[in-house]
């Protein structure tokens, strides 16, 4: 997988979403397999790597994202007491888990972290010959020039 091709299947999980590997491969991504979609999302959105688009798509779709009083909350919180991210979820969060408010700072919060979304396409109307369908839709294959 090359960076392209990450970012590709970024767009495809934030699509799609998390579990239809089978659409992002026939809309997005047909020269790879299933099998290779869901291990290249495992092994990126893994604790140890490294940031990547695949881990941002990842945490972008956290369902219970916190609110904007709660990232002050946080902001402060983490001024005045550092990343004890247990202590701060005990006293000032205590419904938030240790892992959300970590993730939340570090990937959207703390200075130098990436607050806007990933720089790609909002939905090509063509891609490698791929007509692709209105969101919710299957794909089908057409002529490149019909």
């Amino acid at each position: 997988f090359c960076y392209a091709e990450d970012s590709l299947l970024a767009l495809g999980l934030r699509r799609y979403g998390f579990q239809r590997f089978d659409l992002i491969r026939s809309c997005l991504m047909p020269s790879k397999t299933v099998e290779q979609l869901q291990q290249r999302c495992q092994v990126l959105t893994r604790r140890s790597a490294l940031d990547n688009p695949i881990k941002r798509a990842r945490f972008e779709a956290v369902e219970h994202a916190l609110l904007p009083a709660e990232e002050t909350v946080l902001r402060q919180a983490v001024g005045d007491h550092g990343e004890d991210w247990v202590y701060i979820c005990k006293t000032l969060l205590p419904h938030r888990s240790a892992r959300q408010l970590r993730e939340c700072w570090e990937y959207k919060l703390r200075p130098g972290a990436l607050s806007l979304p990933l720089p790609l396409p909002p939905r090509p109307p063509v891609y490698g010959g791929l007509r692709l369908p209105p969101s919710g839709q299957e794909c089908t294959v057409t002529a490149a020039g019909a």
